[in-house]
């Protein structure tokens, strides 16, 4: 992706239990079915994403690599389940470390994870642009635009993200408050509720991967009014974060080479 998309983070991630022996050497590193977790609905940008990625890793590793969808509470759900796994390497989860995952840490004073304590980073594996997109019934062609009629209206402008504490609810509050307006968040289960609600102006805008509005903004259905590099910093300038791979500590050597050989990650020197 060039460098006007906005990074979308993401993140591969394993339970860690350190203290636990493990009984496969790295060497031996996988034998046998792996079991990726997305914690957000099926057919958005991070499930397309690690379906594509794993897909492949899969072929040229010649293992099975299961994904499965576990959405909800801002990704928290899916990120649990890994977190009480088995730290053997074989259960992983494709996280967001830059937005949703360490904001969560206070959004949900009840975690039972910690993403510092819990899960390590294993590498990069690159972005994906966003932009502010809207329904075609409010009147505006531009971000200039947009920001006079939130201005003028505030509370009145809704804008919708797959679930309280998503990347789309946090990139929305910050654009919100660089832009200095009162928007409204309207959490849906799936970004396929929010899409036809988006398209019959029941809600006004949304802070999406563009990927997964893309058709709609090319055949005239939704308008995008900007297209972002970075929300944190510079308003509406920079990029919003970068992709990382999270996995449990102890495996994450083994697991570097693994993606590797999977030729997810550039040749160890």
């Amino acid at each position: 992706m060039t460098s006007s998309g906005k990074p979308v983070a993401f993140a591969v991630a394993a339970a860690i239990l350190a203290a636990t022996p493990l009984s496969l050497r790295a060497a031996d590193y996988p034998d046998r079915e792996i079991r990726v977790v997305v914690p957000f609905a099926a057919a958005g940008t991070t499930d397309i994403v690690t379906r594509i990625l794993f897909n492949e890793i899969s072929r040229s590793l010649g293992r099975n690599i299961i994904i499965d969808n576990r959405p909800g509470a801002g990704g928290n759900i899916g990120l649990d389940q890994v977190a009480k796994s088995a730290p053997d390497g074989y259960t992983l989860v494709v996280a967001d470390p830059t937005t949703s995952l360490p904001a969560n840490v206070t959004l949900f004073p009840d975690l039972k994870f910690h993403p510092v304590r819990d899960l390590t980073s294993a590498g990069g594996f690159g972005f994906t642009g966003a932009a502010v997109i809207v329904t075609n019934s409010l009147p505006v062609r531009s971000l200039a635009d947009f920001v006079a009629l939130a201005r003028s209206r505030p509370k009145q402008l809704l804008y919708g993200s797959t679930c309280n504490g998503s990347p789309g609810h946090l990139s929305g509050e910050l654009l919100s408050r660089l832009l200095g307006i009162d928007t409204v968040h309207v959490p849906y289960r799936n970004g396929a509720q929010g899409t036809t609600d988006l398209l019959t102006g029941r809600i006004h805008f949304w802070v999406a991967p563009i990927p997964t509005r893309l058709e709609q903004v090319r055949e005239g259905q939704l308008g995008r009014v900007a297209q972002f590099v970075h929300l944190a910093g510079n308003p509406v300038a920079r990029p919003l974060g970068h992709r990382g791979l999270l996995v449990h500590r102890t495996w994450a050597h083994s697991l570097t080479q693994v993606l590797r050989r999977g030729g997810l990650l550039g040749s160890s020197r």
